[in-house]
């Protein structure tokens, strides 16, 4: 039987998973996987330069990522959906077409380890899933949600200039999405110049709608931002 620690630590595909992360974490060969060792070694085992994580911070941001593909499921299996043979995802972890006379916008920021900068990435495809903007901006930015909201409006800016006027803009962040369909309680402070700009910006199309989708949906913008982080100025 598979212990906790195989399944979150020792089977390749944990192993691949941590080593995929910002992390960059490779379970040393030859030794036994284990949570309460990996926990009391961390310093020794992880380096994580100079924004440091505790293991508890790290768990967290994990518990997060699975509370997130949990709901997804458990709403997939409780309308009755079926996967399709050798799909490795439901079919709402894909990204959608949308529909006719609509563009679709995804977008994603993404903050690397040491506080050097950061990345914006957007995508514009139409009803048949033919991309017709593309766009990595690295840009400074040192909170994650901000940088979020910041992609955000910087898509809104590339859809005035490019006409358009029916547009769909989907993100994998739940917070920036609920703030901005006026889904929280109370508003992130910090982000106050952003979501008022963001709705400023939305006013001016004939349809803005802001969705939430998974990681797994988002990953071509995700793409477009850590390919930012690598560059001095926007690429198109």
């Amino acid at each position: 039987m598979e212990t906790n620690d195989h399944i979150l630590l020792g089977c390749p595909f944990a192993r691949a998973a941590w080593f995929g992360s910002n992390l960059s974490f490779s379970m040393p060969d030859g030794e036994s996987a284990s949570l309460p060792t990996m926990i009391q070694n961390w310093d020794k085992m992880i380096s994580l330069s100079k924004q440091n994580w505790s293991p508890e911070e790290v768990f967290l941001r994990a518990q997060w990522a699975f509370d997130e593909y949990y709901s997804l499921t458990r709403h997939h299996h409780h309308h009755g959906e079926e996967s399709q043979p050798g799909s490795i995802l439901p079919p709402q972890l894909t990204w959608k077409q949308p529909e006719i006379g609509h563009m679709k916008i995804n977008c994603d920021a993404a903050l690397p380890l040491e506080p050097t900068g950061g990345g914006l990435g957007v995508v514009i495809r139409n009803q048949r899933g033919e991309i017709l903007w593309a766009t990595s901006i690295p840009v400074s930015f040192f909170d994650a949600l901000l940088g979020e909201f910041w992609v955000v409006r910087s898509t809104l800016i590339d859809a005035k200039d490019l006409e358009l006027t029916h547009i769909i803009v989907e993100s994998d962040n739940a917070t920036v999405v609920d703030t901005l369909n006026h889904q929280l309680p109370s508003l992130p402070v910090r982000a106050m110049g952003f979501i008022q700009d963001i709705h400023s910006l939305a006013n001016q199309f004939e349809t803005c709608q802001f969705v939430h989708i998974s990681r797994g949906a988002n990953q071509v913008a995700h793409t477009l931002a850590r390919k930012a982080l690598s560059l001095a100025s926007k690429t198109d």
